[in-house]
């Protein structure tokens, strides 16, 4: 999830305006749904169904020196947004735009622009659409991220806190949270936004504002609850449970960028458990176990 930096957003930025003398202005997402429906329309989607609304931190290759992308958590604005649209009647059918909100001589507009599809290839791909939901915009939103227990512990840690990437898009994968309603997905950085590496995730009811954070740095190596081993681990890795943490138990691989490969129901009673890791690129993971408490371990995939 590191590149949804808008390595997406570059291009279309630097290319088509050259404003010298407009002042970028932070907004809500919904504040520019508009400019971007009509510009999706114009992009050849008739009847435009919104699927993805995403925005950053991070810098934008090659932008006018006046747009220096921004999350603000206190206000849920920022600089860009990215929506994307499918049609209701042509799934072949879709647009990528952004939308950027400027002062020029005192007077504020909204500029969208469509986005070549090609740079969008680090996007997560999301299935579903949110047209239909009345989704809280990212004051409502951050403002549950800023009460949320473990972000503060991660804040009191981390004073210079940067939110990095925020995404709204349908759950339809993920059994931990509510199938087929849209969640906020807000990553965050320990004291920049360009570091690539977010060791807070926050997921948020994009419906009801309910908050879950989890800081992937905040590694219980020594809890004895639970062994892990191989570490580092090639085709598969055994999970042992040393103690009953909680009849419903669900594990998941998440990557170093926070975000989640795959997970699975299973009974801690189950005291032994074989989960195969083959299929992983090499590399850094988490595996995290939700029970009555949730556990964190890190292990390393190799290869043969």
């Amino acid at each position: 999830m590191k590149k949804i930096t808008f390595l997406i957003v570059a291009f279309w930025l630097l290319s088509n305006f050259a404003y010298s003398q407009q002042a970028f202005v932070l907004f809500l997402p919904k504040e520019g749904l508009n400019t971007a429906i009509t510009k999706a329309i114009e992009a050849g989607v008739p009847t435009p169904q919104l699927k993805l609304v995403a925005t950053t931190s991070q810098n934008i290759p090659n932008a006018p020196e006046q747009l220096k992308p921004e999350i603000d958590p206190t206000t849920g604005k920022s600089a860009v947004w990215l929506y994307q649209f499918i049609d209701k009647d042509v799934d072949t059918l879709q647009a990528f735009i952004g939308v950027v909100k400027f002062s020029l001589f005192g007077i504020d507009q909204f500029m969208g622009l469509s986005i070549d599809i090609s740079l969008l290839n680090m996007l997560p791909n999301l299935q579903g659409t949110i047209q239909q939901f009345d989704w809280k915009q990212t004051d409502e939103v951050f403002a549950s991220i800023l009460n949320n227990q473990s972000f503060k512990t991660f804040a009191t840690a981390n004073p210079n806190y940067k939110f990095a990437n925020s995404v709204l898009g349908l759950n339809t994968i993920n059994p931990l949270y509510e199938l087929n309603k849209p969640y906020w997905m807000t990553f965050i950085a320990k004291d920049t936004a360009q570091t690539p590496d977010f060791p807070m995730t926050c997921t948020t009811n994009a419906l009801t504002g309910a908050t879950d954070c989890l800081a992937l740095n905040s590694v219980d190596e020594d809890n004895s609850d639970v062994s892990v081993y191989p570490n580092p681990a090639i085709d598969a890795i055994n999970i042992v449970f040393n103690s009953e943490i909680g009849n419903q138990t669900t594990i998941s691989i998440v990557d170093i960028d926070g975000k989640e490969i795959m997970n699975y129901p299973i009974h801690s009673y189950d005291k032994f458990n074989l989960l195969q890791t083959s299929f992983l690129p090499n590399g850094e993971y988490f595996l995290v176990i939700y029970g009555n408490t949730t556990i964190v371990k890190k292990f390393i995939k190799e290869g043969k």
